[in-house]
């Protein structure tokens, strides 16, 4: 009786060294950490590209109100600052018009975690970093008096 045991342990044993058919779902449960964090990089990359693009619009359409006489500089820097809140909170907004050259200049700097829509397991400290974004336009018209808006924006 207690050799048929000890030869069943070993049987076992030898059956379960040999048996490969859950090694599929260790290796899965390995990897699926390194699969979302890679799919959350993504996601964030993504969400910093659009954003980018969504600050570059909205600098544009300044610039061509400062350009058109509509807004002078800080009703410009005002109106990106209150277009960008939703976006990105934390921009910083400067806009000047180069007295030499006559261009109207809008500086948007914003730090990549306002973009950011995935901060798990550390990969917001990847993107820890700020965005200079800036955007000209040659100024077409010179106020003599106050700009025509009067700051209201959404109207």
């Amino acid at each position: 009786m207690f050799s048929t045991l000890s030869q069943r342990i070993r049987n076992a044993v030898s059956k379960g060294v040999k048996d490969t058919s859950g090694t599929a779902t260790i290796e899965a449960a390995l990897w699926i950490p390194f699969i979302f964090a890679v799919f959350g990089i993504i996601v964030n990359v993504s969400f910093i590209f659009h954003g980018r693009s969504q600050v570059y619009r909205v600098m544009q359409d300044a610039n061509r109100a400062i350009s058109t006489g509509r807004y002078n500089e800080a009703l410009t820097a005002e109106y990106v600052k209150k277009s960008l809140i939703n976006l990105a909170p934390n921009a910083t907004v400067t806009t000047s018009i180069g007295p030499d050259t006559g261009v109207a200049t809008t500086v948007v700097k914003v730090p990549t975690y306002d973009f950011m829509a995935v901060g798990v397991m550390g990969i917001q400290n990847l993107f820890n970093f700020e965005m200079t974004m800036s955007s000209s336009h040659m100024v077409e018209y010179y106020p003599v008096e106050a700009p025509v808006a009067t700051g209201t924006f959404y109207e």
